[in-house]
């Protein structure tokens, strides 16, 4: 493995700075620990706006430049001449601190426009089926504040969130002449919590309209953990793709969440009429691992992966990244060398052990259709309770000896949709995160359970009325206008 080079740990303005002297280039990036699990339902969007407005006044540049929020950072980065660098950064600085909020309207605008090619990814997906409507949950929903938030919304957020104390930058090539990252006092922000919907039986099998298999583990960010899930991929890939022909995609994604834990994304495509053939040899080969391990040979060639990955001129840019990352989510700092023999030191057992554990909390999607059984015990896909109030049949019952089919439940604290089967589907308001409205009227009630509730007037016989005690019974702040209709 090629030595990265010297990284030293400084302060620029009470900012953390990581800086790689000997890299190969000149980059550097201002992150804050501020993503979209962050945002209130209402405010959804306003990290992303934030970005845009601070990047906005500097345009086009002959240098790369550009940002992005993720599920817990916002990130501003430059490549170019060190002095090119140095005064992008300070630029994006001093941008946050005075939003050029004359520009909002047309930035929201450009936002939702992106958004329109933006579909949720598999792991967003099942996120949402572990944490529901919050949190990490919150992911798969769209940018839904961008109809909503002004000025001085987007204002105070910056405020609240691009501070010194919640900031880290990394640079890699000679330091910038005049570099400074004149930033508001602030804290550190925690991570969201993890709160699962409850109940959630694990591990959980749910039927997905998805185009193969998934499945989602929550793992400790362990070198034992994080071999296990890309070892069980590579055996995943090789048994569907190359012995079977039927895959692909075989895939696994990773996602920190906090300094703790992150979330894997294990998944294989499929045609529509060989999904669960796709799934049981899925299985099949999970059950496999479970029951042995990895080889040692497997093992070895992990290690060999990353020692190479270390061999590429850009490796010391990926470091920079991961000790940003980890700094920002207060994760311990290890050197390349000591990542190198924790790796080195997993058995097959211990791999073994920790692709148990993940398992064992595991969600499983698609297909649609019988679960496989086994372990897998079915996700909860309706409401457990139905609210008592004033119910609504719908419109297209005209006559009361026709078989009512589904009903609306209005109570004074809360919504229940009631299927021809008995099955529920119950917001509470106290329960509920947010709304979305447009003026059908609709309304569109989010349960943090991941439940939700929508009431079209135009479907339920005195739907107005029904809308009416809906709004009247939910808190105006958690309220939003969808965007599409702005």
């Amino acid at each position: 493995m090629t030595e990265l080079g010297r990284i030293e740990r400084l302060e620029i303005d009470g900012v953390t700075v990581y800086w790689a002297p000997q890299a190969p280039r000149s980059m550097a990036a201002l992150q804050f620990r501020s993503g979209r699990t962050d945002e209130p339902f209402a405010q959804m969007g306003v990290s992303h706006l934030v970005e845009h407005l601070a990047l906005y006044p500097m345009g086009r540049r002959p240098y790369a430049t550009n940002g992005f929020v993720d599920h817990v950072r916002t990130v501003f980065h430059a490549s170019g001449r060190p002095d090119e660098v140095g005064a992008h950064l300070t630029e994006v600085a001093g941008h946050l601190a005075a939003l050029p909020t004359d520009r909002l309207a047309d930035e929201s605008r450009i936002l939702r426009t992106e958004a329109m090619q933006r579909t949720p990814t598999i792991g967003e997906h099942l996120l949402w089926f572990r944490y529901g409507a919050t949190g990490f949950g919150s992911l798969v929903l769209p940018e839904l504040g961008l109809g909503v938030i002004d000025g001085a919304g987007a204002t105070a957020w910056a405020a609240a969130h691009h501070t010194r104390g919640n900031a880290a930058a990394w640079i890699a090539g000679p330091m910038p002449d005049g570099l400074r990252l004149e930033l508001p006092p602030g804290e550190r922000l925690a991570t969201v919590a993890r709160t699962a919907v409850d109940p959630l039986p694990l591990p959980a099998w749910t039927p997905g309209r998805l185009p193969g298999v998934a499945l989602g583990v929550v793992i400790p960010r362990t070198s034992a953990a994080t071999m296990a899930m890309r070892i069980l991929t590579a055996r995943l890939e090789q048994r569907l793709r190359y012995d079977l022909g039927k895959s692909y995609e075989v895939s696994l994604a990773y996602l920190p969440l906090d300094a703790e834990v992150g979330h894997g994304s294990l998944f294989a495509s499929a045609l529509d009429g060989e999904v669960e053939a796709v799934r049981t040899h899925f299985l099949d080969s999970v059950d496999a691992f479970l029951l042995a391990g990895p080889t040692a040979e497997e093992l070895a060639q992990d290690v060999d992966g990353y020692e190479r990955s270390m061999d590429d001129p850009d490796a010391i840019v990926g470091e920079l990244e991961r000790l940003v990352f980890n700094d920002l989510l207060g994760h311990p700092q290890d050197a390349p060398g000591e990542l190198l023999a924790e790796m080195r030191a997993v058995t097959p057992e211990l791999a073994r052990a920790a692709a148990e554990a993940a398992i064992a909390g595991s969600l499983l999607a698609g297909p649609v259709g019988d679960g496989p059984g086994g372990r897998w015990q079915p996700y909860p896909a309706w409401s457990r309770e139905a609210l008592s109030g004033r119910r609504h049949d719908a419109a297209s019952r005209r006559f009361p000896w026709q078989q009512r089919r589904e009903q609306l439940v209005v109570a004074d604290d809360g919504v229940t949709w009631l299927g021809p089967e008995g099955h529920a589907l119950t917001v509470r308001y106290a329960n509920c995160v947010g709304v979305v409205a447009d003026a059908g009227p609709v309304r569109i009630l989010y349960g943090a359970d991941g439940f939700t509730v929508r009431v079209a007037a135009a479907d339920w016989r005195d739907g107005h009325e029904a809308v009416r005690r809906i709004d009247a019974g939910v808190p105006p702040s958690i309220v939003v206008t969808d965007p599409a209709s702005v």
